[in-house]
């Protein structure tokens, strides 16, 4: 299916109806699409060596910025990105047009030693809009998502970041029925929390309010009795520090103002009396090291403001943003507990596309502030950013500019 065929359905289903961070050349000019290190996004990767132990949590000293990561990286939107425990990062999935649009199999390793992405096999089924989370062995479990037709899938897979990467991929229990736009935590006890989603094979699409939580002990996926009070996906999730989640926002036959709490320990859903002051999708949770939830940013008819939900007083309190809250940005939680918020664009619809490159990061200290930082070397939308174990920031794809370009570069931040 057309890559651009894609952008029309998604902006159809949003007319017609994010993980949580923790404690745990020149760049502006835009190089065709080439391999990968020594395996291309076209071809296998290589059979590298898993690495044994894990890297070195210093980054060298540079100042504030954002620094372009030498050569090619993965090119592609709604991919995943997941840290694992040795500090490499596995990038999985997501669109791509190069130049006939495709929905990749690929996966790649990023690693900060050599600041380079490999090859790093081939899921069994191409993905997008698909989750991957870290399992407490260090394997990473992938859930779900659409394939190139816009099927949602009930498969998932399991990377094995200690084998080579032609035998990394196996597959995992099935779901117990396709979804694909929702969300999954990793939850105290090492389970993984799957939530909400939007059946697209069904016609009309099925929005769903179904529960499923994969053991990794058993290695399989169990259905809690209860469901969500709410309907809902294309919305955010954030493992609290009482070990409950929880859910903002998304989109059932409108979008969403409402907050849930989900209790693993009852197994059940609490919807909250308080409620965003704007409806939204796709917004950011994070989690500050005060157990408060700072939600940012989203895409509704108009989202004028961020969130700050602090789960001691089951409060919601309404922040400004300088410039307008961004739509399809990132959030990650940097070591000093500041909250780094990562390109997007507008968050209202009618104000046209702007993929931004700006960056500012969130203060809490004092009250909390906004605080403006170097701007990115690429503006980026429906990228990922990830927290690296030396305390620098990780950002890879999307697409850039109003001829949607994608974006085959990387770039690092140093606080």
């Amino acid at each position: 299916m057309m890559m651009t065929c894609r952008w029309l359905a998604a902006v159809a289903l949003l007319v017609m109806v994010s993980a949580c961070d923790d404690d745990s050349s020149t760049p502006d000019v835009l190089q065709p699409d080439a391999p990968v290190a020594d395996g291309g996004p076209d071809g296998p990767a290589p059979d590298g060596p898993a690495r044994d132990g894990p890297l070195a949590v210093d980054a060298p000293a540079k100042p504030t910025g954002w620094y372009p990561v030498t050569g090619v990286a993965p090119t592609g939107t709604f991919h995943t990105a997941t840290l694992l425990d040795d500090g490499r990062v596995l990038v999985t999935g997501g669109d791509v047009e190069d130049p006939a649009p495709r929905t990749l199999k690929q996966a790649w390793i990023y690693d900060p030693a050599s600041s380079t992405f490999a090859g790093a096999g081939e899921m069994g089924i191409a993905r997008v809009f698909h989750t991957a989370t870290l399992l407490p062995d260090g394997k990473v479990l992938v859930v779900g998502g659409e394939n190139e037709n816009d099927d949602a899938l009930a498969s998932t897979e399991i990377f094995d970041p200690g084998k080579p990467a032609a035998s990394a991929w196996s597959a995992g229990p099935a779901l117990p029925g396709p979804r694909t736009r929702h969300v999954a935590v990793r939850l105290d006890s090492g389970e993984v929390l799957i939530a909400g989603g939007v059946d697209l094979v069904a016609y009309p699409f099925v929005v769903l309010d179904s529960l499923a939580i994969y053991s990794p002990q058993s290695g399989s996926f169990k259905l809690p009795a209860a469901a969500l009070q709410q309907k809902r996906y294309r919305h955010a999730a954030c493992l609290l520090t009482s070990g409950k989640v929880l859910l903002a926002g998304g989109y059932d036959s409108d979008y969403l103002d409402s907050l849930e709490i989900y209790d693993p320990g009852s197994g059940t859903g609490t919807l909250l009396t308080v409620k965003l002051s704007y409806a939204r999708i796709v917004p950011t949770l994070t989690r500050l090291k005060s157990g408060q939830v700072l939600i940012v940013g989203g895409s509704a008819y108009q989202v004028q403001n961020d969130e700050l939900y602090d789960p001691a007083t089951n409060t919601v309190k309404p922040l400004s943003h300088p410039g307008g809250p961004p739509a399809f940005h990132q959030a990650v939680l940097l070591n000093d507990g500041r909250v780094l918020v990562v390109g997007g664009q507008e968050a209202n619809p009618s104000g046209g596309i702007s993929h931004m490159t700006k960056s500012l990061a969130y203060d809490p200290a004092g009250g909390g502030a906004w605080v403006p930082l170097p701007d990115l070397n690429v503006g980026r939308v429906f990228h990922t950013a990830t927290l690296l174990k030396n305390g620098t920031v990780l950002a890879v794809g999307g697409q850039f500019g109003k001829s949607k370009t994608f974006v085959n570069t990387a770039e690092l931040f140093y606080p």
